[in-house]
């Protein structure tokens, strides 16, 4: 059981496109999200790479470990198109440091699995591709901004982990 915070690109496509929804079966028409850019991938592969020297395992997880305890895995299997962070642990300061890096280096979008349905960027720019019907947008111009964003979100999922666990 984790908190999860999905990171994906924030380019898009300028033609609509099919998309077939692969939970309902729906399709509905949307702008198509494209990959990270060689130079923002390589940017966020160098971060993992630091946080992670041992480099993915056979299931494309990277294990994130910070000296003021947080931490959490990275599931990249297909890192330009976005990956999952699944924490388990604490938002500490170095931590919250390193998930604010990752969406500003990699101009990349966050949506942690909250209550409220949310995207964080780390600038105004992160959005400019988005769709015009994009929801909740939020930028965290830090990592202590994040970190405040994030943390009624995570406390709700500790307090839910516990009661689940019979802590």
């Amino acid at each position: 059981m984790s908190f999860d915070l999905f990171y994906m690109s924030s380019h898009w496509g300028n033609e609509p496109v099919d998309q077939k929804n692969p939970w309902t079966g729906e399709v509905h028409v949307a702008k198509p999200r494209l990959p990270m850019t060689p130079d923002e991938l390589s940017a966020v592969a160098g971060l993992l790479s630091a946080a992670a020297p041992k480099g993915p395992d056979a299931h494309n997880c990277y294990v994130v470990e910070f000296p003021d305890g947080g931490g959490a895995e990275v599931f990249a299997s297909n890192l330009s198109e976005g990956f999952m962070v699944a924490i388990r642990r604490r938002l500490s300061p170095a931590f919250l440091e390193f998930l604010f890096r990752l969406m500003k280096v990699g101009n990349l979008l966050m949506c942690p699995e909250m209550e409220d349905d949310v995207t964080v960027g780390a600038s105004e720019r992160s959005f400019d591709e988005a769709p015009d019907d994009w929801p909740n947008r939020i930028v965290c111009n830090s990592a202590e901004e994040l970190g405040l964003l994030l943390s009624n979100g995570f406390d709700a999922w500790k307090h839910y982990r516990d009661e689940a666990s019979g802590r």
